[in-house]
């Protein structure tokens, strides 16, 4: 029995500490504590900035979907190096999608040149907390999987998860990314 519990958090969380993350998310989400980042002038956008912690999965990802939909965007991480390629799990997703993302290498904060037409899009509720004292009142920031079609809060990092959470979340963020790109998209049109 806890063998199967173990299982079913690491297949759908990426593990005991995802599985946590996510239910406390959950909890704040439905306390309202992250209602703010729905609201967003997506008319003022102009290029979409994903951001994550490595720029190797997630937020890696969400630039190469957004692109695809039409929309200027790039992706930095908020604890890297630079310069690395994005994980070969993240290059063979998009392959499936069609997407080539094996030119991808990280970029840190320090590289962007933001913009306050630039929207930050965070993947986890840290990761936006992190910008807001980075950026101050700068660009507009949301997180990632609000844009879901079942809007969440949290989509955990799959770096060092099994195959079937990786997909998932690779799945989680393809999902937000094109409702969050064609949502702007639509915005611009306006």
């Amino acid at each position: 029995m806890i063998d199967r519990i173990f299982t079913y958090m690491a297949d759908d969380f990426g593990g005991k500490r995802g599985f946590l993350h996510f239910q406390i998310c959950r909890l704040l989400q439905y306390l309202g504590f992250y209602r703010h980042y729905k609201k967003i002038d997506a008319t003022r956008v102009h290029r979409l900035v994903f951001v994550c912690m490595g720029n190797i999965c997630r937020s890696s990802l969400g630039e190469a979907v957004a692109k695809a939909e039409g929309v200027d965007s790039v992706s930095f991480g908020l604890d890297t190096r630079g310069g690395a390629e994005a994980d070969p799990r993240a290059i063979a997703f998009a392959n499936e999608l069609g997407l080539d993302m094996s030119a991808h290498r990280t970029s840190r904060f320090a590289d962007m040149s933001l913009l306050p037409t630039d929207l930050l899009v965070a993947v986890e509720p840290r990761h936006a907390q992190q910008l807001r004292r980075l950026v101050g009142d700068g660009p507009q920031i949301t997180l990632l999987a609000l844009w879901h079609t079942t809007p969440h809060i949290y989509i955990h990092d799959p770096y060092s998860a099994n195959e079937q959470y990786f997909h998932k979340c690779e799945t989680a963020v393809t999902n937000a990314a094109k409702n969050l790109a064609n949502h702007v998209k639509f915005a611009q049109k306006v």
